[in-house]
């Protein structure tokens, strides 16, 4: 028989308690309980007391004390010992409860404070912060911790929430708060940090547009930053301009530099500052100022060596003699015969003097050349008139005007004579000459023809008629008819035609074939013949009817059909010379566009606007101003050098004396 088995728990699951587990926890309430006493230890949530009969109050957790019902924490909105009161604050949009005592946590619109129960300032557009009161947002154009200040008005848009900046400005301001103005010399604004202005005003320049632009600026226009000009006035260089070219160069100088272009006859240099040398024939090199060419009798770089010919401009030999000389160091005259100079080496004339000839021109043409002879030969170029031969030694026929040069031939006979010795007279009703081959007349005397002109014309008022056949080709002045036998009209200019007696012309005033209508109006001076309409008013008038009066500053007349003058008097232009020459430096201007034509002496220019460059200069190139003519005693393209001593007027581009020296005291 085998022995029983016990068993005992050593600890029993939640629910259950007694010898061996078997009973159960009192009630359904209590989650755990003494295993030995049965006496209840936990409730399951929301529970508490001795059977866990009892129900929690608001706990957070949902948890309480089993022996008094305790929360260790409060559920938002209620507070007490066992968290069954209710919190309630009126301007709470949801409260927090901490124990016993009540906080808002967060408050409605436009209240702040611990409990809610303070009010947002005014400024505030909605919410403010609930532990400071400072506004959230600021209303559009404030700004401040409770919005209490306004934006600058200046202010483009809106400023800062906290510091009051703006954050752009209206045009023609700058500064953090936009408070100051640009200055009024800017255009389009300024920087809105610095001021610095977008651009400047004419004539102005800088940052702030507070520095004004050189007046010898062109267009007084200058850079905005380095107030550098754009162009300068003529005459003048630099970055401003102030610097003055140098008078001595020949048009503007650079810009940048002041270095000339070229410079005035006489002087060179980078400034054209110094004076070419005295033999430098006033031109020299720009760069070196070595001559580029000597006066006659000068050589060297500088022309400051002489010599006694046309020399060497390097080596002073000589290159050519003067007029009149030669040899190798010229020293010979050439012949006096001689036309103008003579071959260096061998002294032979280069052409002789009218009238002689030979290789030194020491022999005379024959006195019956006509001009010139061979240089060479002597042979006559031609002879005067009734001589022949290769030097006209012989004597044409004595009827003969001129002869062959080479055969003695007549070639031109005295009037009425004809044949190859102008023996022969030609028929006496020949006008002067008749062919001097076979003595046929050239012309018939008025009234005859033939060729002859052995016939008489037909009719006593024929004045020409037909060398060949006799009819008669014009008449007489102031006849006209087949016959020549009728009478022009008196009133006919130059005749009529012969075939109908209609008037050539008409004398002033008339009109119609036979000139014998007055011209159709009263002023008109001479008339279209055939319509009687006028062609020409009288002086002074015009128009169709010759009834407008010419503009009293037209120079004599004006258009028939315009009326526009046919030049303007002194200092007026235009069609109708109405306008005046727009300066008063100007003597005339061109009748179409006003531009002077002449200007009063010291002026020059399209318009003469510009004074001549010197107040020595008494007149001066009206398109370029350089001087034409100077005071006495100066000359110079500025006037500005001195004749040489005695000298009253010389020539203004040489200095050339033109009147020789002043002759003082008879001497």
């Amino acid at each position: 028989m085998s022995e029983k088995l016990t068993v005992e728990c050593i600890s029993c699951v939640h629910g259950y308690w007694g010898e061996n587990c078997s009973k159960e926890c009192q009630g359904n309430s209590c989650e755990i309980c003494d295993a030995k006493t049965g006496k209840c230890e936990a409730c399951f949530t929301g529970l508490w007391g001795e059977n866990c009969n009892n129900s929690c109050g608001h706990c957070y957790s949902g948890k309480c004390s089993i022996t008094d019902g305790r929360c260790d924490k409060c559920a938002d909105g209620y507070i007490g010992k066992n968290c069954t009161v209710k919190c309630a604050l009126t301007n709470c949009s949801s409260v927090s409860c901490f124990s016993d005592k009540m906080t808002c946590g967060s408050c409605n619109s436009g209240y702040w404070g611990e409990f809610c129960d303070r009010k947002c300032t005014t400024s505030c557009p909605t919410t403010c912060n609930k532990v400071t009161g400072e506004c959230e947002r600021c209303a559009h154009g404030t700004y401040g911790s409770y919005c209490e200040h306004t934006c600058n008005k200046s202010c483009s848009g809106n400023c800062n929430r906290r510091s009051g900046e703006c954050y752009g400005c209206l045009p023609e301001y700058w500064g953090t708060f936009c408070e100051r103005y640009c200055n009024e010399s800017c255009i389009g604004g300024c920087d809105r940090r610095s001021g610095v202005c977008s651009r400047c005003l004419l004539g102005y320049w800088g940052s702030y547009c507070t520095n004004v632009c050189s007046q010898t600026c062109m267009l007084k226009t200058c850079d905005k930053n380095t107030g550098k000009c754009g162009s300068c006035a003529h005459g003048t260089w630099g970055e401003t301009c102030d610097e003055t070219c140098n008078l001595q160069c020949f048009g503007n100088c650079n810009r940048d530099t002041g270095v000339c272009p070229s410079c005035n006859a006489g002087y060179w240099g980078q400034f054209c500052q110094y004076e070419c040398a005295s033999g430098c024939n006033g031109n020299c090199d720009k760069t070196l100022g070595y001559c580029k060419s000597c006066e006659p009798g000068f050589w060297g770089n500088h022309c400051q060596n002489q010599c006694n010919c046309d020399c060497d401009r390097d080596t002073g030999q000589c290159e050519s003699c003067k007029t009149g000389y030669w040899g190798i160091s010229c020293q010979y005259r050439c012949h006096e015969n001689c036309k103008s100079d003579c071959y260096q080496t061998l002294g032979e004339c280069v052409g002789c003097k009218p009238g002689t000839w030979g290789k030194n021109c020491t022999s005379l043409c024959s006195v019956n050349c006509l001009g010139e002879c061979d240089e060479r030969t002597g042979e006559c170029t031609s002879c005067h008139n009734k001589h022949w031969g290769p030097t006209c030694e012989n004597n044409c026929e004595r009827n003969c005007e001129v002869c062959n040069q080479r055969t003695g031939l007549c070639e031109t006979c005295v009037t009425a004579k004809w044949g190859n010795h102008c023996e022969s007279k030609c028929p006496n009703k020949c006008e002067k000459q008749c062919n001097i081959t076979n003595g046929k007349c050239l012309k018939c005397l008025p009234g005859y023809w033939g060729d002859m002109c052995q016939f008489q014309c037909g009719h006593e008022n024929c004045d020409t008629c037909n060398k060949n056949s006799g009819e008669c080709v014009s008449c007489l002045s102031g006849k006209w008819g087949e016959n020549c036998d009728l009478d022009c009209p008196k009133r006919c200019l130059n005749g009529c035609e012969r075939n109908n007696g209609t008037c050539l012309l008409c004398k002033a005033g008339f009109w119609g074939p036979s000139c014998n209508i007055d011209c159709r109006i009263k002023n008109c001076s001479i008339c279209h013949q055939n319509s009687g309409l006028c062609k020409t008013c009288k002086l002074s008038l015009w128009g169709e009817n010759c009834d407008r009066i010419c503009s009293q500053r037209c120079s004599t007349s004006c258009n028939f059909t315009t009326g526009e003058c046919h030049g303007c008097k002194l200092g007026y232009w235009g069609h109708l010379c109405e306008n005046e020459c727009s300066n008063s430096s100007c003597v005339s201007c061109l009748q179409h566009n006003g531009y002077c034509s002449i200007c009063y002496p010291g002026y020059w220019g399209e318009n003469c606007e510009r004074t001549c460059i010197s107040g020595d200069c008494l007149k001066c190139d009206q398109e370029q101003g350089y001087c034409l003519k100077c005071k006495s005693g100066l000359w110079g393209l500025s006037c500005e050098k001195k004749c040489t001593a005695g000298c009253l007027y010389c020539e203004v581009f040489s200095g050339t004396c033109e009147n020789g020296p002043i002759v003082t005291n008879g001497k």
